[in-house]
């Protein structure tokens, strides 16, 4: 029949199919993907590219918000860097709308007496208190200070949406000063005097200083007079008061007069015009001499203990020399300078009281050793006359005995040391006027 006839048409055609090989089919599907692709010719190099329709741009309208800021300030915050006592200062605040209606605005001012707000000038001659969208208003931000220290307040701003606040602040770069919390002034004979430089660097802001005693901070700080320093037995310190700007340096002097020994210890305060303190101490030590004879030869002796015999020197020749060595024995905290000086003793009366008829003993008359002259001869000699002894240490010194003719000599050795600080007489030499030891040499 006819419908045995097309089903067995369909089935040769599909066995037909089954039977094209890979090469086939795949050149027949990318015929098929050809006939379906779009074709794409070059652009003809004398015609420009059109550009991409962007619309219209308002740009009123760019950073407009609508559902919960009204109005910006600009700057965010107020700030004062650089005032001094007495002047008035002024900035500029500008509050924007930002939103989409018009709005109105309105101050709260700050409640400190250093910052002052003006009235709000809005654009044009409206007077209503409205802002249209995008417009701003005006306010001056008045600053009045009465020291130098850091101050801060706030101003709020009140609108129909929304309520911010404005921070108003004024800081100064505080001073930054390089002078030690503690300055030692060493060791100084008690009832002389000493002056000690400090430098004193300022590494921050300008500033001005004033030290006073720590004991009269704050209650009982004396106004200033004409004399530039305060003093604290033993302390005395000037300048009282300096100004120093930034890296600008000063030297601080302070003059240490002790009045007994022992370590003495006194607290200043250094108050700055921005209303900072700083404490720091001043320390020093007072001493007495004290320099003791610890060897003679080869005797050794304790010090505070003199000695009750003289060095003897061996017999020597004239023309010949003998030495001995003797040690002296510095405790005090200083430096001393000294001079040795050469005496010659009293000539002594000669006692006669055991002969027969001789006449009564004549009562001696007490003379002080007499200080050895030029034209008088000089048996004895010391290496080293004059110099300086270090401060808690021994030091040595050869004694030379040198004869120049056949006799029995007889001096006393002194050592005088310097107790005034930087005394010098008129060729510039050192005073030493204090004696601390003797010794008999024979």
């Amino acid at each position: 029949t006819r419908k045995e006839k097309i089903l067995a048409s369909e089935a040769r055609r599909r066995k037909q199919n089954m039977t094209m090989n890979k090469a086939q089919l795949d050149h027949e599907r990318k015929l098929m993907r050809d006939m379906h692709r779009k074709l794409n010719f070059l652009r003809n190099p004398r015609y420009a590219k059109r550009k991409p329709f962007e619309g219209i741009h308002i740009p009123s309208k760019q950073n407009l918000t609508s559902d919960n800021v009204a109005f910006k300030s600009n700057p965010p915050e107020i700030f004062f860097g650089d005032y001094e006592v007495g002047q008035v200062y002024e900035m500029d605040l500008e509050l924007q709308n930002m939103n989409v209606n018009t709005r109105r605005v309105r101050l709260v001012p700050p409640t400190s007496k250093y910052f002052s707000v003006s009235d709000l000038q809005f654009p044009g001659s409206d007077c209503s208190g409205s802002v249209a969208p995008g417009m701003k208003c005006l306010c001056k931000i008045k600053f009045n200070p009465d020291s130098l220290g850091d101050y801060a307040d706030k101003l709020t701003v009140h609108s129909e949406l929304d309520r911010f606040e404005v921070p108003l602040l004024a800081h100064r770069l505080p001073p930054c000063l390089t002078l030690a919390s503690e300055l030692d002034c060493g060791a100084v004979l008690k009832g002389n005097r000493r002056a000690v430089e400090f430098e004193c660097v300022n590494m921050g802001g300008p500033g001005r200083f004033r030290v006073v005693p720590a004991d009269d901070f704050p209650d009982r700080v004396e106004p200033l007079d004409a004399l530039d320093y305060v003093s604290i037995p033993p302390y005395t310190i000037k300048p009282e008061t300096f100004a120093l700007a930034s890296e600008e340096k000063c030297l601080v002097t302070v003059v240490f007069a002790p009045h007994a020994t022992g370590v003495m210890e006194r607290e200043f305060v250094l108050m700055c015009d921005n209303l900072q303190t700083r404490t720091f101490q001043v320390t020093g030590l007072g001493t007495e001499v004290k320099v003791d004879l610890v060897k003679a030869g080869v005797l050794r002796l304790q010090p505070g203990h003199a000695p009750k015999d003289p060095l003897l020197f061996p017999f020597t020749i004239p023309g010949g020399e003998t030495v001995e060595t003797i040690r002296i024995m510095n405790s005090t905290a200083t430096p001393l300078k000294f001079e040795w000086k050469m005496y010659v003793p009293p000539e002594a009366i000669p006692d006669t009281s055991g002969l027969p008829g001789a006449a009564p003993p004549k009562t001696p008359k007490k003379t002080a050793p007499r200080l050895q002259g030029p034209k008088t001869d000089k048996p004895f000699s010391v290496n080293m006359e004059s110099g300086t002894l270090p401060a808690r240490a021994c030091t040595d010194f050869q004694v030379y005995f040198r004869p120049l003719q056949v006799a029995s000599y007889t001096r006393l050795l002194r050592m005088f040391v310097d107790s005034q600080d930087h005394v010098m007489n008129a060729d510039g030499h050192v005073q030493c006027d204090v004696l601390v030891t003797e010794l008999g040499l024979s």
